[in-house]
């Protein structure tokens, strides 16, 4: 079974800095990465590199804060996603890949429906103050 399949940091980061017109050249020597490693990762040789390398890059290729949090979640699921290869049989490893995606996917679910929940307190709390300020 090709374990690529379920890296997912490498295709993200090759699409941003290709999209910003940048070479891995340029982006590693202006990270103070080794192009070498930069190569690696984005054809999944080597996977979920440490936060303080895709911190960089992202700095590196000016993403915006939502491509920025995208990446590094993918670079955190990857490390996961790493140990399982690594500690379960390979039986188990689209399940707990599947199992990863919807983790995430409910997670943004959940914090959604919290947002959604924050909002209309702040909005019955703004019509009690103007329904009071009219008493």
């Amino acid at each position: 079974m090709d374990t690529k399949n379920f890296f997912r940091l490498a295709p993200a980061l090759e699409r941003f800095r290709k999209q910003r017109g940048v070479s891995q050249k340029a982006a590693a020597l202006a990270a103070g990465i080794d192009a070498t490693r930069l190569s690696a990762i984005e054809r999944g040789r080597v996977v979920g590199p440490g936060k303080d390398f895709v911190e960089r890059l992202i700095r590196t290729i000016e993403m915006t804060p939502d491509e920025a949090d995208l990446l590094a979640e993918l670079a955190a699921r990857d490390r996961v996603m790493r140990e399982v290869i690594r500690n379960f049989p390979p039986a188990a490893h689209a399940f707990l890949d599947a199992a990863l995606d919807a983790a995430q996917v409910l997670a943004a679910e959940d914090v959604a429906e919290a947002e959604r929940g924050l909002r209309q307190m702040v909005q019955a709390k703004v019509r009690l103050q103007a329904f009071v300020a009219r008493a």
